[in-house]
């Protein structure tokens, strides 16, 4: 083995050649007699004998050549040896334990049993070697290789695996969570261990050295999660002005794309203003097949002036395409956005639907004393009121309700209500509403997504930061999500006393819908007559249940019961409700993803042609297209930001790599992790 100044370390060890013509490197065995050729190559070989036999050693003794020399030695010994003498002990022994305990701290323990176990390594007798004269392997404790991955030393993660910790640490609050992403290093990780890498992150990042390379790593940072993001086949997009002046950043992975392609019926856009001064944080989300919420696309802007957001907005509407865009319904939001008009302009075939929660608020916050001269008992009743408006069946209940507030309520508070509610009652009063909302009144599934992403904005000022954050942050929902929608799919209930058309339902719609459905058809067993406010037939029906959830209500199974046609006909249901449909579109269950290359020929609207034949490959064939293809952009965006040095010998590593494997050569990769310092 020969060691260069850069730290790279080469294996001179013995290869055998297969009859594939394969290489297979003979890793250096530790045992009796076997003689290492330098430090790193023993080194090596102990790393190697620890991890096969579940042991640990460290080094309890030594002797350098130059301090052996000083005690008389006069053979001659090669100097890239270092020792003399080592040897190394078990963990469990080595040294005597002498307890120097007062009694105020009681529970301390230690590793230190008196294990006998030991390994002395002796160079050779002619100098060129480090030769293991003793090797004793009998410990007095339990062996195994579940007590071998907790010790310290295994836990510890390796420098790539460190690093991504260090951002998670930095990026987010639930050690549990990050704690369960680690289990991939095939590390045991205690939270005790995040702790302890968050202190020595946060001591780190304090030693900046200087504005200037701030701003440089910073640049290179968020570079990098861009190709990370674009590699993804998701899209990160930073807007700068011609003087590199943010406008804005938008980010949306893969997913989130999917997401809105699938379900892009309803638009639910909530904001977060509290950004560190850097503009709102729009959030934009839409509600799948089981009724749960998928966050599709995260826009930063970096002032709130109209201008600002429509051109980060407009990358949404760039990535998604327009065809999914023509599909949005409905998009519900707060006054502030409807009052802008940029939404209109997004969603051409939508209708705009303020959140009921946002117009209640908004009553309240109006309606003070400073601001109408109104008493506190005049706000009582013009709030009811109010609040039951929002509430009307139609248009006459909303009327009855006017009504009643012109006599309740003084002539400012009237007049303010006509200027700037009463002209856009079709956006908040839930029966004046025709267009789908999914049942949803409120965007108050976004309330959680919106406070987790308040508590990440909130801790992070620098961009690259920040998005790495909100990209972790959507990856953890969309894993809880898929584990609700592994029941789904391979789960269905059977509860007693249900009816045919009960059965057929169930195994037909999502749960989520199913639920729903089952409500109404009890419902219309319980109407006596039918409902004069509504126009009803056996499959259609304008009251709000019906168009709002895109499912059959109680008016039409009522119908239907009446004139003796079955309940389940699955021509009042929404595709989007079913259960194939939730399977087809389900990340669990979806084909593998496409190369970026194939989404830019969807964007463009490219098709092959019929008569050319479909190239077929197996899954292995596109498994490998795809793992390769996402390493490649992750190494790159590793590699961009190393310094100059280490820069240099990563990519001659690469090219050292790329050679073996055009030549056919199997290529082993030893990371070497020496606790050995000289004397």
């Amino acid at each position: 083995m020969d060691g260069d100044h850069a730290g790279y370390v080469s294996l001179t060890t013995s290869m055998d050649v297969d009859h594939t013509g394969y290489v297979t490197l003979t890793p250096p065995v530790m045992e009796i007699g076997a003689k290492f050729s330098s430090l790193e190559e023993l080194s090596a070989a102990l790393r190697l004998y620890e991890e096969t036999h579940f042991t640990q050693f460290w080094r309890s003794s030594s002797r350098t050549i130059l301090g052996a020399r000083k005690k008389g030695l006069k053979r001659p010994i090669k100097e890239e040896l270092v020792y003399s003498e080592i040897v190394f002990s078990c963990a469990n022994g080595g040294r005597k334990y002498t307890s120097k305990s007062t009694g105020a701290r009681p529970n301390q323990r230690t590793f230190k049993i008196g294990c006998t176990a030991r390994i002395k390594v002796v160079a050779s007798a002619d100098g060129n070697f480090l030769e293991v004269k003793l090797l004793d392997d009998v410990h007095n404790h339990p062996v195994s290789e579940a007590c071998f991955r907790q010790l310290p030393k295994q836990r510890r993660l390796a420098a790539d695996d460190l690093l991504e910790a260090k951002k998670l640490l930095t990026f987010e609050s639930d050690d549990e969570a990050i704690q369960n992403f680690l289990v991939s290093t095939g590390k045991v990780v205690l939270l005790r261990d995040l702790r302890n890498v968050g202190f020595s992150g946060s001591s780190q990042s304090n030693n900046q050295q200087g504005q200037a390379e701030d701003c440089q790593r910073q640049g290179n940072a968020l570079d990098a999660l861009v190709l990370e993001v674009q590699g993804a086949g998701g899209a990160l997009d930073v807007l700068a002005t011609e003087e590199n002046a943010l406008v804005g950043v938008f980010y949306q992975d893969r997913f989130m794309r999917e997401a809105y392609q699938n379900y892009p019926e309803v638009v639910f856009v909530d904001v977060v203003y509290k950004t560190q001064g850097k503009g709102p944080l729009l959030i934009l989300a839409v509600e799948d097949s089981n009724g749960e919420t998928e966050v599709v696309g995260f826009a930063l802007c970096a002032a709130s002036d109209n201008i600002t957001i429509r051109l980060v907005l407009e990358r949404f509407v760039l990535h998604v395409g327009a065809d999914a865009i023509d599909r949005t319904l409905t998009v519900m939001t707060d006054r502030e956005m409807v009052e802008r008009g940029m939404l209109r302009d997004m969603f051409p075939n939508a209708a705009e639907v303020i959140c009921m929660y946002q117009v209640l608020r908004a009553f309240r916050r109006q309606m003070t004393a400073e601001k109408m001269a109104v008493s506190r008992e005049e706000k009582a009743s013009v709030i009811e009121i109010l609040q039951r408006m929002c509430h009307a069946r139609d248009d006459e209940a909303y009327n009855e309700l006017y009504q009643r507030l012109e006599q309740a309520c003084s002539a400012s508070v009237l007049a303010h209500f006509v200027g700037h509610w009463h002209e856009i009652r079709s956006q908040w009063v839930q029966g004046l509403q025709e267009v789908p909302t999914l049942g949803n009144r409120t965007n108050k599934r976004l309330e959680s997504v919106n406070q987790k992403v308040a508590h990440i904005v909130s801790k992070h000022e620098v961009l690259d930061q920040l998005f790495h954050a909100l990209k972790c942050f959507a990856t953890r929902l969309r894993i809880e999500r898929d584990q609700r929608a592994m029941q789904t799919i391979l789960k269905i209930a059977a509860p007693p006393n249900m009816t045919e058309d009960e059965h057929k339902y169930m195994a037909f719609l999502t749960p989520y819908a199913f639920k729903r459905v089952s409500q109404q058809m009890q419902a219309a067993h319980a109407m006596v007559e039918p409902d004069e406010t509504y126009v009803s037939t056996c499959s259609s029906c304008n009251c709000w249940d019906a168009a709002s959830y895109m499912l059959p209500c109680r008016h039409i199974f009522f119908e239907r019961l009446r004139t003796g046609l079955p309940l389940y006909f699955e021509e009042g249901v929404a595709q989007r409700w079913t259960r194939e449909y939730y399977k087809n579109a389900c990340r669990l269950f979806a084909s593998e993803p496409k190369t970026t290359q194939q989404w830019s020929a969807d964007v463009s609207g490219e098709e092959e042609s019929e008569d050319s034949p479909a190239p077929k490959s197996s899954p292995f064939e596109k498994r490998k297209v795809t793992e390769t293809g996402l390493l490649v952009q992750q190494l790159a965006a590793c590699m961009l930001q190393l310094p100059a040095g280490p820069y240099e010998r990563a990519v001659a590593l690469v090219r050292d790599l790329k050679s073996a494997m055009e030549e056919g050569k199997e290529v082993c990769l030893v990371r070497i992790e020496s606790n050995m310092e000289v004397e």
